[in-house]
């Protein structure tokens, strides 16, 4: 949706050109070139934020904390999970700082990180 949006309302002699991953040949050289990138995660560990985020790259990334909402993420049945021999404690926050698939889990954790 976003390309089409971009393609459809770019005018011709707008000074910036996007492009999409699918428009390069997918390298850190080719990536190093960009000014910006704007990034639609899909999991909570997706490695190219922490590349991007390590180059130095701007990034460009939803504010609302809806779009964080993980529920089909792969891993998400073994995040809150705990093996029967641990003891419960106290001092165990409400949520695992993994387990993305709740606003209560988001509000918890998103004043705590950088």
């Amino acid at each position: 949706v976003l390309n089409c949006m971009i393609r459809t309302f770019t005018p011709q002699n707008y000074p910036l050109k996007f492009l999409g991953k699918a428009n390069t040949d997918r390298t850190f050289k080719s990536f190093m070139a960009f000014r910006a990138v704007v990034l639609f995660p899909h999991d909570f560990a997706l490695m190219s934020f922490y590349e991007f985020y390590a180059m130095g790259m701007p990034l460009f990334m939803p504010s609302h904390l809806s779009k964080y909402l993980f529920p089909f993420s792969a891993s998400v049945p073994l995040l809150d999970w705990l093996p029967d021999w641990l003891p419960e404690d106290s001092d165990r926050p409400p949520h695992s700082p993994l387990s993305l698939t709740s606003s209560d889990a988001l509000r918890y954790w998103v004043p705590l990180v950088d």
